[in-house]
């Protein structure tokens, strides 16, 4: 969505920051969503490929019954291992987003700033959500309150005082008498 878009329909100002804002926050939420589904398939992809070699390998060696168990073994182990890894680097992924979901919707101004400024070993990825990250994003906006947008109160006119639909100081609809400027010639 553009903010230019936005203007030419007449809203104000105060009413297309509080659309971006939103619009901001839906945004990098997909965003965080396709990074994290990006990372899940190109681990996956490298997991099946080292996969396909193993068992290419194991084909065209011909070897006794116990060499092969003993190699299946080696590869059990090492897919569980890779597994491992796997699950550690999606939960490393699935925090990162939250955090970055979570400063997003404190209304930051500069996503990267305010994530150098937090502790991610404090902060856990719970079952229910994050925790730790709210402490630690109230106790920013305490003391560097110049990095988060201050919390607006909506002004309440949700129509352009130049819209044209709107009753003037007299009570006649200005769109009417538009109008009628026009047809009674």
């Amino acid at each position: 969505m553009k903010r230019d878009y936005l203007e030419s329909l007449g809203l104000e100002k105060e009413i297309i920051d509080s659309i971006m804002a939103e619009h901001g926050k839906t945004v990098q939420a997909v965003k965080t969503s396709l990074d994290e589904t990006e990372a899940i398939v190109e681990d996956l992809k490298g997991q099946l490929s080292q996969r396909d070699e193993d068992l290419k390998e194991l084909k065209d060696k011909s070897a006794s019954v116990e060499e092969l168990q003993a190699k299946i073994t080696d590869y059990e182990a090492k897919y569980l291992e890779q597994q491992e890894e796997h699950e550690t680097t999606v939960s490393k992924i699935r925090k990162q987003a939250e955090i970055k979901l979570g400063v997003t919707q404190a209304g930051a101004r500069n996503l990267k700033a305010v994530m150098a400024l937090l502790d991610d070993d404090s902060i856990e990825l719970a079952e229910d959500g994050i925790k730790g990250l709210s402490e630690q994003l109230d106790s920013l906006k305490e003391s560097d309150p110049y990095l988060f947008e201050p919390a607006k109160e909506p002004s309440g006119q949700a129509v352009n005082p130049a819209n044209p639909t709107r009753t003037d100081k007299s009570g006649t609809n200005a769109f009417k008498k538009a109008v009628d400027k026009y047809t009674n010639r």
